[in-house]
């Protein structure tokens, strides 16, 4: 139940700053529109967060996973990138972000759950790069496979490292929940039939490569391929 309590914490943490940025930001909004994309922004933080809220309840049953649907990948990854611009704003607004989105089919998956992926992904990335760095996102689609890749010019990070990243609790940087966003990403990938692929070296940055099914794809497969 801790690793549970932990794990939930940690989301709902990332989903609160989120949703108080964008809050920030609609005090500030010069229009209707505005007003309306931030509210839509806040709105989709709220849906993919509640299920959270329901592990904590002692002894309660585990909720069934939701049925996979076709995800629009690039407008998910356009949503959690104004998402988590709250990240580069504690840090002076220095780093940037770049979106290289390729044409890519929708895949298949949960929603609320690849929201949870990519957000700690991201988050992470802003975190490696401080003020003054650059991040990538881009998409693309190959092989019958969706890959989304983030790339950052952080410190990057030696072989050891990288073994031991999608182990829970396991962080370089301390604190109580340090340690647990990898390893959720690891395991949302397992139940969407993904995997997520790591490239790095210490002064070079970092690389995760996130591959999904297509939705055309995926329907009817059985095989959960082990995260890389």
């Amino acid at each position: 139940m801790a690793d549970v309590a932990a794990t939930v914490a940690h989301d709902l943490r990332n989903a609160l700053q989120a949703i108080s940025h964008q809050v920030e930001l609609l005090c500030h909004a010069s229009g209707p529109e505005a007003v309306r994309d931030r509210a839509e922004l806040i709105l989709k933080t709220l849906e993919a967060s509640a299920p959270l809220v329901g592990l904590l309840c002692p002894n309660a049953p585990l909720p069934p996973p939701a049925p996979p649907q076709p995800v629009d990948l690039n407008h998910l990854l356009g949503d959690v990138a104004e998402l988590t611009r709250g990240s580069r704003s504690r840090e002076g607004d220095g780093a940037s972000l770049e979106l290289a989105l390729g044409e890519v089919p929708p895949v298949s998956g949960d929603p609320a759950e690849l929201m949870r992926v990519f957000t700690n992904l991201l988050i992470n990335a802003h975190e490696a790069v401080g003020a003054h760095g650059h991040i990538r996102v881009s998409t693309r689609h190959s092989r019958g496979r969706v890959f989304a890749t983030i790339c950052d010019d952080g410190a990057g990070m030696t072989a050891a490292t990288r073994r031991r990243l999608f182990r829970q609790r396991y962080s370089t940087k301390g604190g109580a929940e340090r340690g647990l966003g990898l390893s959720i990403v690891a395991e949302i990938l397992r139940r969407h039939e993904g995997h997520v692929l790591v490239k790095s070296s210490p002064g070079h940055g970092a690389t995760f490569s996130v591959s999904l099914r297509p939705w055309q794809e995926a329907r009817g497969a059985v095989a959960l391929p082990e995260v890389a």
